[in-house]
């Protein structure tokens, strides 16, 4: 949920409307991406494309993520995040 909320504000590529991408991510206690981010399905078209590449750079660019001392405790919580990425929703 924190994630989401952190990443509203990025932009997406023009012409992606009504495509989604999703992206798993795994997070440091403190708050940082560890790793790359995974594209769920690699896609094939370039807008698709354009929006997954999109998306890995808002969820990088967006790191470290803010994280409530009472989640830190329960890792598995937050340790893997999947987030689906469509513009427009």
């Amino acid at each position: 949920f924190f994630i989401s909320i952190a990443t509203v504000n990025s932009p997406t590529p023009p012409g992606t409307g009504g495509r989604a991408v999703t992206v798993t991510i795994q997070l440091h206690p403190d708050g940082s991406v560890a790793g790359r981010p995974e594209v769920a399905k690699h896609p094939s078209d370039p807008r698709t494309k354009a929006l997954a590449a999109a998306a890995v750079r808002a969820v990088l660019r967006c790191a470290p993520y803010a994280m409530p001392e009472d989640l830190r405790a329960k890792p598995f919580l937050w340790t893997r995040q999947t987030i689906k990425f469509a513009p427009g929703n």
